[in-house]
């Protein structure tokens, strides 16, 4: 589906609705922090656009130890420090996942099994992430075979998060054919959205750009006790927000980022401030309450 220059979308994936125009199920806001367990390939695979220096530590020729090391400690520590701080109040982690890792630490994906994860597909990589670049024969295989590998591992899932929030003019179509029915890539709401696709469905899952870790910390380098006040301020504005139905509050934390030890407080902190706040719901992301109606919506347009 090519871009189209007109008034109002570029693209026909979904309809415009004000959210003054709403009058959606529910109240209060239900808080699901995303966390990515990523591989960064080292040498970077031929083909694929270069990552950025967003991606985490320094551009380095081979062997790029400071962005892969910075991976390897969210996998061996930092990981733990954020499902002890979900764990102390019985939430069960929403991890989005890319093959090579769940392929790379199968002791890991044990691990958060055990855990009761709620799972999200990530890709195969995150550098490999998926754009114009892939024709669509190539891009439905990329779907097709992550998919596969995650469930080789014992992943299955019906949501997708696309590395770097990734994607071409016609990934949502390709995700719902090949079965997905949750895409995470769209930033753009605070409530479920309808995706119209040709075959099966898709339910677009808000989450806030703004609020992610890597976007915050890293990229804009914000203080991390101001980017703490952030989650609590957005938490507590939309579980008092207008009654026009209930919210979500979703935003991806990295164990390498979020889960070192000076940060690691933040996260604290505003999970024990959600479980005080009125309104507030921490929790999987499968388990949001809202789900339920958003499902209702999506198979009485299809049928």
């Amino acid at each position: 589906m090519p871009a189209e220059r007109r008034p109002g979308y570029d693209h026909d994936w979904f309809d415009y609705e004000a959210m003054a125009d709403r009058r959606r199920p529910g109240s209060g806001v239900s808080v699901v922090p995303i966390i990515l367990l990523e591989l960064y390939e080292d040498p970077l695979p031929e083909g694929w656009p270069q990552p950025t220096s967003t991606a985490g530590g320094l551009d380095r020729a081979f062997p790029n130890i400071s962005r892969v090391s910075m991976r390897e400690y969210g996998h061996r520590v930092g990981i733990f420090r954020l499902l002890d701080a979900l764990d102390r109040h019985g939430v069960r982690p929403t991890i989005a996942i890319d093959a090579m890792t769940a392929e790379g630490y199968p002791w890991l994906v044990q691990r958060l099994v055990d855990a009761g994860a709620d799972w999200i597909a990530h890709g195969i990589s995150v550098t490999r992430p998926i754009g114009s670049h892939l024709t669509e024969i190539d891009e439905r295989a990329y779907i097709v075979e992550t998919m596969a590998r995650l469930a080789a591992c014992g992943i299955e899932t019906t949501g997708w998060l696309g590395p770097e929030y990734g994607e071409s003019e016609r990934t949502p179509g390709l995700l719902a054919e090949a079965g997905i029915e949750y895409v995470f890539d769209w930033t753009g709401d605070e409530q479920f959205v309808d995706f119209h696709v040709d075959h099966g469905r898709l339910i677009g899952f808000p989450v806030s750009a703004d609020l992610d870790d890597q976007t915050t910390l890293a990229n804009r380098m914000a203080e991390p006790a101001a980017y703490g006040q952030h989650l609590i301020d957005a938490a507590t504005e939309l579980a008092i927000d207008d009654g026009r139905g209930a919210r979500i509050l979703s935003f991806c934390v990295r164990p390498w980022l979020t889960g070192q030890p000076f940060r690691i407080g933040l996260f604290d902190r505003f999970v024990e401030a959600v479980a005080e706040l009125d309104g507030a719901n921490l929790t999987s992301w499968s388990d949001v309450p809202a789900l339920s109606a958003a499902n209702a919506s999506q198979e009485a347009r299809s049928s």
